[in-house]
């Protein structure tokens, strides 16, 4: 016997739950595709990550976060690729590495850090 799936095309705000009931993400929908503002947040309660959609694909600046409310990574999307400046944190908070994306591919002088924010190395891509 086979049985098929209905697929229900996904409209609007979604909400997601991890299997506590403990809310995991918010993301909005249109037309079945992930468009607009999307939030997912840590089982502690912590926002995970933030940003938006445009047809599926990541867009504009986004921003991640550790368990302990630290930044892990910030910087922008174009057309589902990195495109701009974006930083890393290292876990207490300190600046990990910046650089640019060009098109989803690392560009120019990259910086890289230590934990206490000590320039270790940098390295030109092209």
């Amino acid at each position: 016997m086979k049985t098929t799936k209905t697929s229900i095309k996904k409209e609007g705000l979604v909400k997601g739950y991890y299997t506590d009931g403990k809310l995991e993400s918010e993301i909005e929908y249109k037309n079945g595709m992930k468009d607009g503002m999307c939030v997912n947040w840590l089982r502690n309660g912590q926002m995970r990550a933030k940003g938006k959609f445009s047809k599926d694909k990541f867009t504009g600046p986004w921003t991640w976060w550790r368990e302990n409310g630290e930044f892990l990574q910030v910087g922008p999307f174009k057309d589902g690729l990195q495109h701009g400046n974006w930083k890393r944190y290292h876990k207490n908070g300190v600046l990990m590495d910046e650089g640019e994306w060009v098109n989803g591919k690392r560009k120019g002088e990259w910086k890289f850090y230590d934990d206490k924010g000590v320039l270790t190395k940098t390295k030109n891509f092209k």
